[in-house]
Formats: C-alpha cells, structure tokens, sequence
C-alpha cells in the first residue's frame, strides 16, 4: 500500500518528510531479518522518514540501528533518517558517561550509530531526553560540531518541555549555532498536554513536532475494550506493572474517549487507529507522526491515516470529549499511579 499523503516541512527547514514517520522502537520484538524487511517496504511505498535511536533494539538485543542500516542499501536517498542520543547505553561500555548530553558521549555515540546504520551522515540527530547535568552551551557546541563536519543534517530534541527547548534555543544564538527544527514528544486524544505551552512555543519558534504515542500505547488502536481482558501477548499483558494497572484505567473520561473513536471508526468505515492518528494530523503545529509496527499489516493504518480527512463537527467532538486529558502512560507515570493507588 503506498503511502498518499503529503510531504511537509521538518518545523521551519526546507527538509521535506512525510507525515507518517516509521518508528524503529520495536521493543526487542522482531528478528533481523524482519525488521528490515517492514522498514524496507515503508521507504518503498512511499514513506521518506525513518525514526531510529542508538537504544532501540530488536530481538537478540540487535541494535534497532543495525537493521536501519540495512535496509537503507541501495536506499540512502529515499529516506530521512533520524538517531537519537542521550540515553543509557550499556553501563559496562561508559561508565558515568555512558549516557547524557556531554561533549564526549555525543561525539562518541555519533561514530557508534554511523557505524551501525552504514552512512555518512545522519539527516536529523535527536537529544534523547534533558540532562540537567550537561551545560545547554556544551551540549549545543557539540550538536554544532558534527553539522560542521557533516556526520549530521540538522538538530532535534526529545522529551522536552517549552522552556527547555527555549533554553536550548537560545544556547544556539549565543554560540551562532544551526537552531534545532524539531521535537519528538507524545501526543494523543489520552494526552493533550503539548497544547497547553509546547503549540505555541512550537508555532512562534518554527520547531516541527514529531508527535509519538497517538495510540496512547495502544489503548487507542481498538484492541483493548473497557470491561473485557487484555490481548494475550499485548504489550500490556506482558509487563507485570501494567497487567496491574490495566483494571484500573478505564475509568471516567478515558472510557468516554475510547467509545468516541470507536464511534467515529464505524462512521468511516476505518480502523480506530486511522481515526486516532488523523485527529493528531489535524493539528498544524504536528509535521508528522512517529508510528511504530513489527509488521507491514500493522503499519498500514497508519500509512492510511495520513490520506484521511475527518469532517470538522468530528474533530470538533473529539476535541470536546478529550478536553483536558493529561493521561501519560510511561513507566515512570504508572508506577507513580500503582504506588499511590496501593497506598489507599
């Protein structure tokens, strides 16, 4: 199925992307050998960005980078790519400095990934997460350096806040260095919380918004019903934490949200992921978003999202009956809920 949509502006660089991003975070679920194959079939039919990380892996505990790098053969020009830095890698290899946005893990990891994904160059290198620990100027001098010598295209960041993209920002004026053009951060019908400050910081700075989660981990997608068990073998019926969350969670709202989409699924004639992913695109402040699969069958209602035009009065009751949610499904977020709600 190739892909319909269009291709976009990267926030406010004449990079062009594709509003459908394949996200190579497969949870260290896939072989190799089909890793590259659904990411190969994504760059054929159409879809130009390709999501990727130094932490992500595949079975066997493969570098999600490695199986990029492959399918990239013979593919280089078709595709923009992204890694990401910042986060832990293995503790034995660095020590203290095995994570974090220092002058010497950036420019460490960046030839660790290069090797890996087997190209010159990355187009769109991410800063994984804030550290606090790390002067913005040195990160950023570093961020800097590697444009200058070429290994990467442009600067994003991840997981970040309005004031600390602000502050990482303005630590690129100071220095008269490329300012970023992209963050990668969650958003969903489940977690609205971007528009409260990260929309307008993101419109009046040109920084394009890689949205991630628009299934809120798949709460959205129509696999988990309220009132009946989870999936066998779904993500959250394989992580105990979240088997003991899961009876707890539709509750309120989050049920209200859920019967919406199934609701407007069945007017479309489409899957609930379609629905959920396409209200995330109505969004201008969103360039694209990042969605994930182990398989070419499951990527291709998001590859279908983006050709799907939802009627105003539909985006307008999604907006009602989401109004306010916060609901953030990472594992620091629900380990917090299971603390407080066992200490009732």
């Amino acid at each position: 199925m190739e892909y319909q949509g269009k291709y976009v502006p990267l926030g406010n660089s004449g990079l062009k992307v594709s509003q459908i991003a394949f996200g190579c975070g497969f949870r260290g679920t896939p072989p190799l050998e089909d890793a590259v194959n659904v990411i190969t079939q994504a760059i054929e039919n159409g879809i130009n960005f390709i999501d990727c990380a130094n932490i992500y892996t595949i079975a066997d505990n493969e570098k999600s980078e490695i199986a990029l790098g492959k399918a990239l053969e013979g593919r280089r020009d078709k595709a923009v790519i992204t890694s990401k830095v910042g986060s832990w890698v293995k503790k034995d290899d660095q020590g203290p400095n095995g994570y974090g946005g220092s002058r010497y893990h950036i420019l460490r990891e960046i030839d660790n990934s290069l090797r890996r994904l087997k190209t010159d160059h990355i187009d769109v290198y991410l800063l994984h997460q804030p550290d606090p620990t790390t002067p913005p100027e040195e990160t950023m001098r570093a961020m800097e350096t590697l444009c200058q010598q070429g290994k990467i295209r442009y600067v994003g960041v991840c997981n970040y806040d309005a004031w600390q993209v602000v502050t990482a920002l303005d630590a690129q004026h100071r220095i008269n260095a490329q300012p970023l053009i992209a963050m990668q951060n969650p958003y969903n019908l489940l977690n609205r919380t971007l528009e409260e400050e990260t929309f307008p910081m993101a419109a009046h700075y040109g920084v394009g918004i890689m949205a991630y989660g628009a299934l809120a981990s798949g709460l959205l997608g129509g696999r988990y019903v309220p009132g009946q068990p989870m999936p066998p073998q779904s993500f959250w019926a394989r992580s105990p934490l979240y088997r003991e969350y899961y009876p707890h969670l539709f509750r309120g709202q989050v049920v209200e949200v859920v019967a919406s989409v199934q609701k407007m699924s069945r007017k479309y004639g489409v899957s609930m992921a379609q629905i959920a992913t396409a209200w995330v695109l109505t969004h201008p402040e969103v360039s694209c978003v990042v969605a994930g699969a182990n398989t070419w069958e499951d990527f291709e209602d998001s590859i279908l999202a983006a050709g799907l035009k939802l009627e105003q009065a539909d985006i307008k009751e999604l907006d009602r009956v989401s109004y306010g949610m916060r609901e953030n499904f990472t594992l620091p977020h629900v380990t917090t809920v299971m603390e407080r709600i066992k200490g009732e």
